[in-house]
């Protein structure tokens, strides 16, 4: 069953926006879909792939999955200071992520008014601007109150 918060990346919606691709949305992709929503922490590309391996599914479909759920907006990609990058289902159409140093808490947030540092990048640069991505590094307060 779905998680129902998220309804912006239904089952059915995916299946629609996979199919805007020119791409089907097997029960592989599904079952890829549904571990990256049901593991808050997200997980590595290879991470998946061990966990999906059980049910048949290769390495490849996998990394092919991912990399078309990120282009429809259905995952974010963090990237850690480790260099490695986890992918986490997103809640929201446009949102950004909060990441604990110490454990690994991944939290999403909305808020990132970012208009006017865009518009000044652009009038600097001579770039027109056509988004942003932003991660923020920090000690949860679960982690903090541990310490």
């Amino acid at each position: 069953m779905m998680n129902s918060k998220r309804e912006l990346n239904t089952v059915n919606t995916l299946k629609k926006n996979f199919h805007r691709l020119g791409h089907r949305f097997t029960n592989q992709r599904e079952s890829i879909w549904r571990l990256f929503n049901n593991t808050p922490k997200g997980l590595t590309i290879p991470e998946a792939a061990d966990v999906l391996r059980k049910k048949g599914i290769g390495h490849a479909t996998v990394y092919r999955t991912v990399k078309t759920l990120q282009k429809l907006g259905c995952l974010h990609r963090v990237h850690l200071e480790s260099g490695e990058h986890r992918f986490v289902a997103r809640n929201q159409p446009h949102s950004h992520m909060l990441v604990c140093r110490s454990c690994g808490r991944l939290v999403e947030f909305e808020s990132c008014d970012l208009s006017i540092l865009e518009k000044l990048i652009a009038m600097e640069t001579g770039f027109q601007i056509e988004g942003h991505d932003l991660e923020l590094f920090g000690i949860c307060p679960q982690c903090r109150a541990s310490n």
